[in-house]
């Protein structure tokens, strides 16, 4: 009399359960993904847009935020949003603007650019 289990139907329960796992973990990802926990959701469209926020401690940020005409300042804690300052200088506007189109560039964009800057870089050394 044999009572050991037979081993392919314990294979094919451990792949089973691993793949009901790893269907689980996917799922959790997308709608993670999908309901984003930030504050203040970035959207491409509109006359509104977020340059840039930089998290300070727990529940407390500072915005770029760009409107038609200048950038302003935000500072954002769990339960307020207070106005900082606004920036005038056309200079750093121009400079956030371009640090902004400089960031929504794709990966591959990116690494041409900074690839090239290196060869560039070396081939100024060596001269």
């Amino acid at each position: 009399m044999n009572t050991s289990p037979d081993l392919t139907i314990t294979a094919l329960k451990m792949v089973l359960a691993l793949i009901a796992i790893l269907l689980a973990m996917l799922l959790f990802y997308f709608f993670s993904k999908k309901l984003s926990f930030s504050p203040i959701k970035k959207e491409k469209e509109g006359y509104i847009r977020i340059l840039e926020n930089k998290y300070l401690g727990l529940k407390k940020s500072l915005y770029l935020v760009e409107i038609p005409g200048s950038i302003l300042v935000l500072g954002v804690s769990n339960d307020n949003i207070s106005y900082l300052t606004e920036i005038h200088n056309e200079k750093i506007l121009k400079n956030c603007k371009n640090e902004n189109i400089k960031k929504n560039q794709s990966f591959s964009k990116y690494i041409q650019n900074f690839s090239s800057k290196i060869l560039s870089d070396q081939f100024t050394k060596h001269r």
